[in-house]
């Protein structure tokens, strides 16, 4: 079942088998899927303290289930670790990301020039995408 040493608490601890979306090992138990993670930290450290808890992953790698690299967080201290270990996917590291870092740009110096209609259409995203971009509600990190 593991790919490391059990005895190494640092290693990085894997999964052979399936690995879910985005990454993340799986695992059956009693003929229900789930995470590998988030079944290997509630073992280790109990249930969710509240039901919107993540199961983070302390080393940066959603592949891990060393139970010394799992801990529950807020979704927004999870989502700070991701910034600190680079593992966040903001941007063109987005699986679902629709324009490039260079169009967002190219959108926002079109701002007052074009309507927020027309740049929409032209690179086929929502207008509440345009409206977003302009405000830096979206993309606000990228210069």
């Amino acid at each position: 079942m593991w790919r490391s040493n059990m005895k190494a608490p640092n290693a990085f601890y894997g999964l052979f088998g399936t690995i879910a979306e985005r990454e993340y090992g799986a695992i059956t138990v009693d003929g229900k899927q789930d995470r590998a993670h988030r079944y290997i930290c509630e073992f280790v450290n109990g249930p969710s303290p509240e039901p919107d808890y993540d199961a983070a992953h302390g080393c940066g790698n959603r592949a891990c289930v060393n139970p010394a690299h799992l801990s529950w967080k807020t979704r927004a201290d999870n989502m700070g670790d991701k910034l600190i270990h680079g593992t966040h996917h903001r941007g063109e590291r987005c699986p679902t990301v629709k324009l490039t870092e260079d169009q967002v740009r190219r959108i926002r110096s079109l701002k007052g020039v074009k309507t927020q209609a027309e740049l929409a259409r032209e690179y086929g995203v929502a207008r509440q995408t345009i409206t977003n971009i302009h405000t830096g509600a979206r993309w606000s990190w990228l210069r």
